[in-house]
């Protein structure tokens, strides 16, 4: 079991020896070694890898999300979607930074008709299971959701409209993961 401590340690919590002074006790040491081990042998022989230091290291291998800020309009409204029963790409570079790994689109929608809908997959993807969707529920109510989409490496997402034209179709990138 771990005794790695929850915070980092000052130089003068972790015991110091004056030579032939101090003794240190040998269940101490062993239990400093073992832990000096453990982050030796989980972060590799260079822990910063190819970046400034570990922290950009980690933040690369295990993506955060990144909040867009306060965008004053959604990036696509009804008239820039082509809802004919087809899947469609929808390049997000202009809004997406390199790297991004998915985005959280925040989308409005209403239709005069129930059972209506929007769908977004990841670029590339065939198969129906793995996207999001937003169906009209009620003729004539707006529907807020969210839905997260894997983009692929050039910020690609794709959508499919059902409905040939909507009432109501307004989609926000809010963020995304990198």
């Amino acid at each position: 079991m771990s005794i790695y401590p929850g915070a980092i340690p000052t130089l003068d919590e972790i015991f110091k020896v004056t030579d032939f002074v101090d003794w240190v006790k040998g269940e101490e040491w062993d239990d400093f070694r073992a832990e000096l081990r453990a982050i030796a042998v989980e972060l590799g022989t260079l822990p910063k890898g190819t970046f400034d230091n570990v922290k950009l290291r980690l933040n690369d291998i295990y993506p955060q999300y990144h909040d867009r800020g306060d965008p004053a309009a959604y990036d696509r409204t009804v008239g820039n979607f082509t809802t004919d029963g087809t899947w469609r790409t929808w390049d997000l570079s202009g809004i997406v930074p390199a790297g991004a790994t998915a985005v959280l689109l925040r989308i409005r929608l209403s239709d005069d008709a129930v059972g209506t809908y929007i769908r977004f997959r990841k670029n590339g993807n065939s198969n129906a299971t793995n996207r999001g969707e937003v169906i009209t529920q009620v003729a004539g109510v707006t529907l807020m959701q969210e839905v997260i989409v894997a983009c692929d490496a050039g910020r690609v997402i794709e959508y499919y409209g059902r409905n040939v034209a909507f009432v109501l179709l307004s989609v926000l990138v809010a963020g995304w993961w990198k």
